[in-house]
């Protein structure tokens, strides 16, 4: 869904980046659920590209865990 500039609404960026958030998070059996989630908009997705995301775990401890996601264009490799 774009918004009225042509761009994809950051809603649903931010839906992407945070649904890899929660398979890497929950990867290993784990329930887990997000205690904060900031993001930043580095740059806009526009009509017709093809979005994934990649999140990596970066720290974790025995009751929390730190991820990056991000959303890309293209496939991820």
């Amino acid at each position: 869904m774009v918004d009225g500039h042509p761009i994809c609404h950051g809603a649903y960026l931010f839906t992407l980046a945070d649904s890899a958030f929660a398979y890497a998070c929950n990867n290993d059996n784990r329930s887990t659920v997000a205690s904060a989630r900031p993001i930043d908009f580095l740059s806009p997705a526009r009509e017709g590209e093809l979005l994934a995301a990649e999140d990596s775990e970066v720290g974790s401890s025995t009751n929390t865990a730190d991820l990056i996601a991000d959303a890309v264009e293209g496939n991820p490799q």
